[in-house]
């Protein structure tokens, strides 16, 4: 038998002694509580007992110690001390030292319940222990805290979420909970052992008291599951959007109305199956390679028509591969558990793939408690190790007032050139609710990066889960909007669902980190920097003159009839003209408008259920193009050609010799028409925006020896 003996002081150790009248067979020890957190004391006790059953241990109710909590009510030292090794599932006899009775110590705090527990008995003062036999003594070691009793009730009885530490409660909270999630999916990635199972900062939180209850109270006790039906939904996900794709290339493959499919068709066609084939997710016994290889069908020694029925084949292959993966996902709960870690470690890894040896994506991380584990967490999900400061830089300096704030952030920006900027909403730890999202300091910091830096992603995290928040921080420009999760969120659900919140938030924060950091948003981050240099840049459109066509093209006209001879000559003179006034201006209008529709399309379709609805995927495309498109009109000056009877169509650009112009502008024509727009695609989009930012620097008629350019 052991006895565990627990002071303040030194001086106290000889109280101890007297026990030794009890018999040969009973040691003791015994733990200074002086200097040291209550947390501290309790796993230095346990350490005491460690294969010790038949062990007693003696706690007095006044105590000194180092916790904050306790240094203006001593007297519930103690019963915290009890708590403590509860908690850390010390089971083993309690014997505390109090002139109280039990009564009087649960009426005078509720919070002292755990005094009522199995387990745990009284005892005046600690000389009785003398007239204690060792009969009587090894029948006290064996009245311990029964496993099956649970402890949650007697934890209940006083813990409250504290009001004004919410904010601060929020980031410590998210941090353990990412933690333990990776913890289960790449345990060889976290450096943290089993004394200090989490960044320092946290490990520290988790020596207070409540904090400790709000651990053991609310923490998740099996993930497992949890991952599997994250798996399952990533995977519907997918399904649902490879459906929508062949749906979509069967359209494609077998034209539209009376149109007949050509061999370009055929030709778009693989294209855009190759794309799907790449993008899809590879996962365990679904590997890419078993889908069709369609990189070598395209052939020129086949007819269109035999190409064309090819197609037809292949996609009823796809269609069977597709009801494959459908019953493969319903019946992805009879997997095992170390399985679906495994899937669940191959998406991430797969999300990760933004991130290789050689091209890493560089983030900012601002945010006022990113030292307190968030920074060090966040990057083991984005990399899996931590990574050195110009990969991932972090900003946690908010002494500055909003403006200078702002002001010494943009030129961080500006040189650390970050892909990706984590914005946290509350720079400046305000607490209580605030309707007013952009009065918060991280809301004002994000409209100072979109003015000056409108295309760089920037992604809020935050402990607010609001929803107007959210609808505000998209408006103020925010590209992505992620909930540290809190205390208060875990406080309203049960195991399972804090499970599944835990696994599905650790998910959505690495899925917008993948698609913020991707090429789609890439286009998004161009376009952006393009808009914001456009009106202090100089084009060759700006004169508002067109040198073509020459003179002798003019008089050496072939055409049959005078009238006509002489009307199309009128035609090509005015050509010289075209431009009108206020162009640039114009045009800005537009960018700014295909800016915000870009956004919107991006948005929808990768940041919030991941996927349109059928009906829905073309919409944007097709808008985006067409506004685009129109910057065509005002930049061969359609309206004032119009005023001198030069019918403003596509002649205008063919007479001009405006190869890429009038290649964009039959495009635009496409998106105008149901039929056509109703194909449209990111591709189309992205190759829309690239060529117009290609036709907007570049002279797209003359080079300087004033020939025609063949190669626009």
């Amino acid at each position: 038998m052991k006895l565990i003996f627990t002071y303040d002081t030194d001086e106290l150790k000889g109280f101890g002694k007297i026990v030794t009248t009890a018999g040969e067979d009973v040691s003791e020890s015994h733990v200074l509580t002086d200097n040291e957190h209550l947390y501290d004391v309790a796993v230095k006790i346990k350490k005491e007992i460690v294969d010790q059953d038949d062990a007693i241990i003696f706690i007095p109710q006044f105590l000194d110690c180092e916790d904050e909590e306790f240094k203006w009510l001593q007297n519930n030292a103690g019963i915290a001390l009890i708590k403590f090794l509860r908690m850390l599932e010390v089971r083993q006899h309690i014997v505390l030292i109090t002139p109280y009775a039990k009564l009087q110590l649960i009426e005078e705090n509720p919070g002292n319940l755990i005094v009522s527990s199995k387990g745990v008995s009284f005892m005046s003062y600690l000389h009785e222990v003398k007239d204690i036999s060792l009969e009587k003594l090894k029948e006290l070691a064996k009245k311990t805290f029964d496993e099956k009793q649970d402890l949650k009730p007697y934890l209940l009885a006083e813990f409250r979420l504290p009001e004004d530490e919410r904010h601060n409660w929020a980031n410590w909270w998210g941090v353990v909970q990412l933690v333990d999630v990776h913890r289960h999916i790449f345990p060889q990635e976290i450096s943290f052992n089993s004394s200090q199972p989490y960044p320092a900062k946290i490990n520290d939180h988790l020596k207070q008291l409540k904090s400790r209850q709000a651990l053991y109270l609310y923490n998740r006790v099996n993930i497992d599951k949890s991952l599997a039906q994250q798996i399952v939904r990533f995977y519907e996900r997918q399904l649902k959007a490879w459906d929508y794709q062949i749906d979509s290339l069967s359209t494609r493959i077998q034209g539209f109305g009376k149109k007949e499919p050509s061999s370009a068709d055929w030709k778009d066609y693989i294209s855009y199956v190759n794309k799907v084939i790449e993008d899809y997710p590879t996962f365990n016994q679904w590997e890419r390679e078993k889908l069709p290889s369609l990189k070598e069908l395209y052939n020129a020694r086949f007819t269109a028509q035999e190409q064309i029925e090819n197609g037809k084949k292949i996609l009823a292959e796809l269609k069977d591969k597709s009801t494959e993966l459908g019953e493969y996902i319903r019946n992805y709960s009879f997997r095992t558990i170390e399985s679906t870690k495994d899937d669940f470690k191959d998406i991430i890894i797969k999300l990760r793939s933004i991130s290789t040896e050689n091209v890493k994506p560089r983030i900012l991380h601002i945010d006022d408690q990113a030292q307190q584990g968030w920074a060090e967490i966040f990057q083991l999900i984005i990399y899996g190790k931590k990574q050195e400061e110009k990969t991932f830089s972090v900003w946690s300096n908010m002494e500055n007032k909003n403006e200078e704030l702002s002001m010494d952030i943009l030129g961080k920006i500006n040189d650390f050139k970050p892909d990706l900027v984590l914005l946290d909403l509350r720079l400046k730890n305000e607490g209580g609710v605030q309707t007013k999202v952009e009065e918060l300091s991280g809301a004002k910091v994000l409209q100072s990066i979109k003015q000056e830096f409108p295309g760089l992603p920037v992604m809020i995290t935050t402990a607010s889960n609001k929803v107007w928040s959210y609808r505000s921080l998209q408006r103020l420009g925010a590209d992505a909007y992620w909930s540290k999760e809190g205390l208060d969120i875990a406080g309203n659900l049960n195991n399972e669902q804090r499970n599944d919140f835990s696994t599905g938030n650790y998910l959505d924060f690495i899925e917008c980190i993948h698609n913020l950091c991707g090429q789609k948003y890439g286009l998004l981050k161009k376009f952006g920097e393009f808009k914001k240099g456009f009106e202090k840049k100089v084009f060759w459109w700006e004169s508002g003159r067109w040198t073509y066509p020459q003179q002798d093209k003019i008089d050496n006209i072939k055409i049959n009839g005078n009238r006509k001879k002489e009307q199309h000559k009128k035609f090509l003179k005015n050509l010289r003209g075209g431009a009108q006034t206020g162009t640039k201006s114009n045009i800005q209008n537009i960018l700014n408008e295909v800016y915000f529709l870009l956004f919107s399309y991006l948005q929808h379709s990768m940041m919030g259920n991941g996927f349109y609805e059928e009906e829905e995927e073309w919409f944007y495309p097709s808008l985006i193009i067409q506004q685009l498109g129109k910057c065509l009109e005002i930049i061969h000056g359609f309206e004032s050609l119009a005023a001198m009877k030069v019918k403003p169509t596509i002649k205008v650009l063919y007479e001009r010799e405006d190869k890429l112009g009038k290649s964009l502008y039959r495009k635009r024509g496409d998106a105008s028409h149901i039929n056509k727009a109703k194909n449209l695609q990111y591709d189309n989009v992205k190759e829309f925006i690239n060529n117009m930012v290609k036709y907007f620097d570049n002279l797209p008629i003359y080079n300087q020896n004033q020939k025609i350019r063949e190669d626009v």
